[in-house]
């Protein structure tokens, strides 16, 4: 089974553009590899509005070594509510889970 990846950046590693490099490592790394279909990078908020990047499933085989220097952790898929697709093909935005939540 493949895994979705998460990565929660401090409010200093955003001032310090962290997530800035890393999308532009993964858009690099993601071209190099073909741009496959099944490999995407989304942002979000998680608990307590912590930042969140997400990566699908598809991302391990090119990019492992990135998620495991930055301590990504395994996840379940977010929901369409909890982040937006960065990089990926636009089919990507169907990967993510519907949300459960009541309106």
């Amino acid at each position: 089974m493949m895994l979705w990846f998460t990565v929660e950046l401090s409010d200093e590693a955003i001032q310090c553009n962290e997530h800035v490099r890393l999308q532009e490592n993964f858009e690099r790394a993601w071209g190099l590899s073909g741009a496959p279909e099944e490999a995407a990078m989304y942002s979000g908020l998680g608990d307590g509005n912590t930042n969140k990047l997400y990566f699908s499933p598809g991302t391990e085989s090119f990019f492992r070594h990135v998620l495991d220097a930055c301590g990504a952790k395994p996840c379940d898929p977010p929901t369409v509510d909890e982040a937006g697709l960065l990089v990926g093909h636009d089919s990507a935005r169907f990967a993510l889970a519907t949300s459960t939540a009541n309106s």
